[in-house]
């Protein structure tokens, strides 16, 4: 749903340049946080987001904060090997 709403605020934004198109990122930006904190509070849960209960990927149990630690750490580290090779590849420059 967010996509689709973003492809419809693009097909706007994109034909702007310059003060306008920061001007309308903006107010596109305020009442969208707007909707969030109010209107759709209850979904939402405002600005304290949806909690999530980590859950257990077979042996791993991501409930203990030193293997969370750990599984982030693992994942974080990945991300910039990956994001590293592409960007000194030559298809990333």
């Amino acid at each position: 749903m967010a996509g689709l709403l973003a492809m419809l605020i693009g097909l706007i934004i994109v034909r702007t340049t310059g003060a306008c198109f920061a001007l309308i990122n903006l107010a596109f930006n305020q009442v969208g946080f707007f909707l969030v904190l109010s209107v759709f509070r209850k979904i939402t849960k405002g600005e304290d987001g949806l909690g999530v209960v980590p859950a257990g990927l077979g042996w791993l149990n991501l409930g203990s904060r030193p293997i969370m630690f750990g599984f982030v750490l693992l994942f974080l580290l990945l991300t910039f090997y990956v994001l590293r090779r592409v960007t000194t590849s030559p298809y990333g420059i």
